[in-house]
């Protein structure tokens, strides 16, 4: 919820157009996890596809720092999505 101005008033009518809303919980439930870890971690993977896609100029080379780097972040990206809440 919004309220117009940092003022008690305003702050009052805030919190009172509130209660006087229904809520459904499925529907707030939904919406959340569109903001969970594991939504985050693929989002952010894919956007780092799109920017930095992987390039070795031959199978089997030494990985350069942008492979490196790319590993680091799959590994932090895929204990993030698994971390519990």
């Amino acid at each position: 919820m919004f309220f117009d101005e940092p003022s008690t008033d305003s702050l009052m009518q805030a919190i009172a157009d509130f209660e006087t809303r229904s809520w459904d919980s499925l529907v707030l439930r939904h919406h959340a996890e569109k903001f969970s870890r594991a939504v985050f971690a693929g989002r952010l993977t894919e956007f780092l596809n799109a920017v930095a896609p992987i390039s070795c100029s031959s199978a089997g080379s030494v990985p350069n720092r942008q492979t490196r780097w790319r590993s680091r972040v799959a590994s932090y990206l895929g204990n993030l999505a698994t971390k519990s809440r």
